[in-house]
This record gives C-alpha cells, structure tokens and sequence, in this order.
C-alpha cells in the first residue's frame, strides 16, 4: 500500500491510473478501509485480481501475503 500512496502523494500520479489487486475479497475490503484515511487515496481502485480482468490500468499494485 505504501507503493500506491507514493505514487500519488510522492510522484503526483493520478489516483484513477492506479489499481491494487489481492487475492482475496476480505484482504481487499481492509485495504479499502486504509485507503480511506488518505484524501488523494480514496480514489484508488482495490480489486480482486478476478474482476480486473479485461480492464487497464497504468500502474497495478498486487498484494500477496503468505
């Protein structure tokens, strides 16, 4: 997540071209809730790498946990 909040914050990127993929839905709703304490951030997609799928976006943020 930090990755997403410097490409906004940092390097002035449009929230809308970036996206974070999990693999999980429950990782991606606590994602969401993060995002949400970041105004510039709220903006940013938090998907399923499922439902990506067929869309673009320029920058793509994925989030693994062992």
């Amino acid at each position: 997540m930090h990755v997403a909040t410097s490409l906004v914050y940092k390097y002035n990127v449009d929230a809308s071209k970036v996206v974070i993929l999990s693999p999980y839905r429950e990782q991606r709703s606590k994602i969401s809730e993060s995002l949400r304490k970041w105004y510039k951030c709220k903006e940013i997609p938090v998907t399923t790498i499922v439902k990506s799928q067929g869309k673009i976006y320029f920058f793509v943020v994925s989030l693994y946990f062992v």
